[in-house]
């Protein structure tokens, strides 16, 4: 396993979607060790929707445009945020970063400051 491949795709400041072919085995529950399909889980809300085989590279495609139709910015700090709880002291570094990145380096920060200047 390359993990330096895994890091630089955890760091990408953009969205990496996996499409999964198979949930066959289901999912088991921490606290009853009880099993759910697929469509249990899915209806228990534990996992993203199921799609058949056939549509599931339309339906990521789809999940992709939404993701992107979102403030870049945004989506790079949540990725962030969300790697940061296992990333430890470099995960929290990456964050704050990011997330200052908002007031000083964007297209939205220009928007901002053009919103409150007087002319």
């Amino acid at each position: 396993m390359n993990l330096n491949a895994e890091l630089q795709t955890r760091r990408l400041p953009k969205p990496v979607i996996a499409m999964v072919g198979s949930f066959d085995a289901g999912l088991r529950n921490v606290v009853s060790y009880e099993i759910y399909s697929a469509s249990e889980a899915e209806k228990l809300g534990l996992i993203s929707p199921v799609v058949l085989l056939e549509n599931l590279e339309k339906e990521t495609v789809q999940w992709c445009r939404e993701i992107l139709s979102n403030s870049p910015t945004a989506i790079r700090v949540l990725k962030s945020a969300l790697n940061a709880v296992d990333d430890g002291h470099a995960g929290m570094q990456e964050l704050s970063g990011n997330a200052a990145l908002m007031f000083y380096a964007t297209e939205e920060d220009n928007e901002r400051k053009k919103a409150y200047m007087i002319s």
